[in-house]
C-alpha cells in the first residue's frame, strides 16, 4: 500500500494514513546583505582652466608655378606691360630682381599651384602681341604655419 503526503496551505502534511503532521520547510539559504556605504556625493569642481601653449610655427616649402611675362632694365616698361596684362583682365605683379650690379623687373602672373594650370595660361597668353616669349617658372616659397 503506498501513502501519499499532500501538504496543505497551512504547512500540514496529510497522509493517506490518517497521519498529519508539519511538513519540514525547506529553508533557503541565507542571504548576505551587502553594506551599503552612504553615497560619497562629489563636491562641485572648479573648472578647469585649458593651458594653450604656443607651438612654434613651423615653416613649410611650397612649389608654385608663375609665368614670367618679361623681365625688363627699367620699371617703366615692366609697368607698361602690367598695365596691358591688367587690361586682358589678368593680375601682374613686379618683381625686382638684382643680378650683378643691374637692376631687373620682372613682370609676372599667378602663382599657380600646379603646373598644368599655368600651361592653360600660357597658351592663352602666347597669342597675344609682344607676350609671346612668356614661359612658366617654378617658385619654392616658404610658409609659415601656426
Amino acid at each position: 500500500m503506498a501513502i501519499e503526503k499532500k501538504e496543505s496551505v497551512s504547512g500540514e502534511v496529510k497522509s493517506s494514513a490518517g497521519a498529519v503532521g508539519v511538513a519540514a520547510k525547506s529553508e533557503a539559504p541565507p542571504q548576505i546583505k551587502k553594506k551599503t556605504e552612504p553615497s560619497k556625493k562629489r563636491a562641485p569642481t572648479a573648472k578647469k582652466k585649458t593651458i594653450t601653449t604656443k607651438r612654434a610655427p613651423r615653416k613649410l616649402y611650397v612649389k608654385e608655378y608663375e609665368i614670367q611675362v618679361g623681365s625688363y632694365r627699367t620699371r617703366t616698361r615692366a609697368e607698361t606691360i602690367n598695365e596691358r596684362l591688367k587690361e586682358l583682365g589678368l593680375a601682374g605683379s613686379i618683381r625686382t630682381r638684382q643680378v650683378g650690379s643691374a637692376t631687373y623687373y620682372r613682370v609676372r602672373i599667378g602663382p599657380y599651384s600646379s603646373q598644368g594650370e599655368a600651361a592653360k595660361f600660357l597658351t592663352w597668353l602666347r597669342d597675344v602681341k609682344d607676350l609671346e616669349d612668356s614661359y612658366i617658372s617654378q617658385v619654392t616659397r616658404q610658409r609659415v604655419i601656426n
